[in-house]
């Protein structure tokens, strides 16, 4: 995000130099020549492809700060203890007090603005590329070699060194290709002796100056400041000046009649092409207004001037005109930080430029920034940090995705640097949050050789307690309870279509909150990685499988074993449950089961709720009208035997599964065996057990496949007894049976 801020700033600051020189330059053609406008918008191209601004050098000054000496010691001297911060308005302060469930953070302008400008720099870089390859795909279908003697006459014209020649009749007009390895193409070989020394000549400069790179450069500078509309239009005239500065040198030296015969062919050459001029080529024809004044700089025979100073004067404007804004910015922020505050030491430059890259990593949740501004302890102390919260595969992901920080100051002290941090949630409510870095020297860099960081606090001065680490019992609680009551609904809402192998919980945090009614709030964010495979369907009713086998493809048999390989699926949730306020471990006793609530991996406040336990098995869920009891025969690979598995299917409100609906199964699994006087027991819900024979289970299963299961529903028939209403074939399936 950093490098979209960089190219936005840079951006700004070339608008004062780029709109004149789109005014002036044009109007300065008849007393400068040609190339100094080549040259002109070379520079301003490489300007605006250099992510960073240039600064002067300047003597380092304190910046003064309004906390006293004698603070900012107990401040470190308590390891950070509160801090008294001095209260916002009113609402500001209400909205602070007030607590919520924490909600997902949104997204800020920042971060759309920077995925709106990724997403135009990859389609312009993307359309460029399709063009090229478009291009070199023609040229390589239709390219043939052309004749001995106009191989010798280009051979003659270009000199000892020279780019290859090839003759492509799909072509429209003369044109160079390839950045590396340039070919100069013709349309066709029907060209005088005079014509295709004109059409060399022009070609072979384009080659000498490299403007095909050139043109690269200015691909690159519209693509990455597409937004910009003075960009594009300064690409535009800049590839219009190239063309014309060609032209300049190609007839510099010749009389009136060469320059007319060479106008001449270039305006032949324009009335039969009506092709687009692809990315990455230089034409020797070009649109009607361009032509217009490539042919009056031709015909141009005075002698102008070179203008060095000129392209002098535009140099300097441009590496300096960012330094200026900068130097302004900087200037007015002192004056305004030295009204009120007393000097509190200084930082080099060196410093003063790391503690800002460590500020903006937190904006970030960079953490791999800091780690390489880290000396040896301070690194030991980052990993050993990192662990405690992920374990032994712990990342570089630093902070938390809510609060974010709004902004921060940096204190300056004696070697050391103190940032104060800004902070807010989407309540909202706002923090602050203090970081103290120690500098050193290790193999001659600057590094951050310690660093302490504060608990966060609310405004009033309050520690705030989301980011106080949980203790080891309670942490232990957490993943105990998760899997005895969580799990259970996560293996069957939308992956009962599998079959789990194993499955582990990734911890990322866990949080408490102190609520208005005098509970917590306890929030764990987790990631659940998953074994699963594809048993519970014949492979030959996946799509792509049956399409295979239909068509005879060879693939079918590599889909197949596909089908039935285990695979590794990763989510992410968010648990979030009330707690008893003192509650040491997280259980059954301590928690309230009408507070639970499950978030899909983007934190969809459109949750999925738990109200009531059901004895028969270990999770929660939510009892709706719809529920029903339910079995699932499956034949076994014994012919007389039957697989019986006992379940209850829950109507999923939100809809978010993909039937609707999700499967418990009740852990009571059987095999029996398939008899006259075989006999299977199904509850129903508040009703006396039902018997089924084995003969109702063998008029379903007449065409069954082994594996292969039927679903077998119950209700009351017009007499009140437990019949079987409805059977499925398969797992999915809705044909009846």
């Amino acid at each position: 995000m950093r490098i979209f801020l960089e190219y936005l700033k840079v951006g700004l600051w070339m608008l004062p130099i780029i709109l004149p020189a789109l005014w002036l330059l044009p109007r300065l053609s008849k007393r400068y020549a040609a190339k100094v406008s080549y040259v002109i918008w070379l520079v301003l191209a490489v300007r605006l492809l250099i992510p960073w601004n240039l600064t002067l050098p300047q003597e380092t000054a304190p910046i003064h700060v309004a906390i006293s000496e004698e603070q900012a010691n107990e401040w470190v001297q308590a390891k950070f203890n509160p801090v008294q911060a001095p209260p916002k308005a009113e609402g500001a302060a209400a909205a602070a007090q007030k607590q919520t469930q924490p909600q997902a953070e949104p997204l800020q302008p920042l971060q759309i603005g920077f995925a709106l400008w990724l997403a135009g720099v990859l389609f312009f870089a993307l359309r460029t590329a399709v063009s090229v390859f478009r291009m070199k795909r023609l040229l390589r279908r239709w390219e043939k070699e052309p004749s001995a003697e106009a191989k010798a006459f280009f051979a003659e014209t270009a000199g000892k060194t020279q780019p290859r020649l090839m003759v492509c009749p799909v072509l429209e007009s003369p044109m160079a290709v390839g950045l590396f390895r340039t070919t100069v193409y013709l349309p066709h070989e029907h060209y005088t002796a005079q014509e295709l020394e004109m059409i060399f000549r022009h070609e072979l400069i384009h080659w000498r100056r490299k403007d095909l790179w050139y043109k690269l450069l200015l691909l690159a500078a519209r693509s990455i400041h597409w937004c910009n509309p003075l960009v594009w239009r300064m690409a535009k005239r800049a590839e219009r000046d190239l063309e014309i500065s060609c032209d300049s040198m190609a007839v510099q030296g010749r009389d009136a009649a060469y320059r007319k015969a060479y106008g001449l062919m270039i305006l032949q050459e324009a009335e039969r092409s009506i092709e687009k001029q692809a990315a990455l080529t230089t034409c020797f024809t070009d649109g009607k207004r361009a032509l217009q004044e490539r042919l009056v700089e031709i015909m141009n025979q005075s002698k102008r001037k070179k203008g060095m100073a000129l392209v002098s004067v535009m140099l300097v404007l441009t590496l300096t005109c960012g330094c200026l804004i900068s130097c302004g910015k900087d200037e007015k922020a002192s004056e305004s930080t030295q009204d009120t505050a007393v000097s509190q030491g200084t930082l080099t430059a060196e410093q003063r430029k790391l503690t800002e890259r460590w500020a903006e990593a937190l904006s970030d949740r960079d953490g791999k920034i800091r780690y390489k501004e880290m000396g040896k302890a301070a690194k030991a102390q980052f990993i050993a940090e990192q662990k405690a919260l992920g374990g032994e595969d712990w990342n570089y992901v630093i902070g938390g995705s809510s609060p974010w920080v709004d902004s921060y100051t940096i204190e300056e002290r004696e070697n050391a640097a103190m940032i104060t941090y800004t902070m807010q949630d989407s309540q909202p409510a706002y923090y602050t949050m203090k970081e103290l870095l120690k500098f050193g020297e290790e193999n001659g860099k600057t590094v951050v050789a310690g660093y302490l960081t504060s608990n966060l606090y609310w405004e009033d001065g309050k520690v705030h307690p989301t980011v106080s680490r949980t203790e080891s019992d309670l942490d232990e609680g957490i993943w105990d309870f998760l899997s005895q009551s969580v799990v259970g609904f996560i293996s069957q809402s939308g992956w009962d279509v599998y079959e789990l192998e194993a499955f582990n919980f990734n911890r990322i945090s866990v949080t408490r909150t102190p609520l208005a009614n005098g509970r917590e709030q306890v929030t764990v964010d987790f990631g659940l990685n998953m074994h699963y495979r594809n048993p519970f369907r014949d492979p030959d009713e996946a799509g792509y499988i049956r399409r295979a086998k239909e068509a005879g493809q060879s693939v079918y048999a590599v889909y197949y074993k596909e089908y039935y390989e285990e695979k590794e699926g990763n989510t992410y949730f968010r648990f979030t449950c009330e707690v008893q306020a003192d509650a040491q471990k997280i259980n059954e006793d301590t928690c309230y089961p009408e507070t639970f609530h499950l978030y899909n991996d983007d934190f969809d406040p459109h949750r999925i709720t738990f109200h009531k336990k059901n004895p028969a098995w270990d999770g929660w869920y939510e009892e709706t009208p719809t529920d029903g009891w339910f079995c699932t025969v499956t034949p076994a690979k014994d012919a007389n035997t039957v697989t019986v598995a006992r379940k209850i299917r829950i109507e999923d409100a939100t809809g978010r599964t993909n039937n609707g609906y999700f499967d418990l199964n009740l852990d009571y699994t059987t095999t029996l065996p398939v008899a006259e006087d075989a006999a299977f027991t199904v509850g129903g819900a508040g009703e006396a057990p039902a018997m089924l024979n084995a003969k109702e289970w063998l008029s379903r299963l007449q065409s069954g496949k082994v594996g292969q299961s039927v679903t077998l529903f119950f209700g009351k028939d017009a007499n009140g007894n437990t019949v079987i209403t409805e059977g499925r074939e398969g797992f999915w399936s809705k044909k009846a049976v």
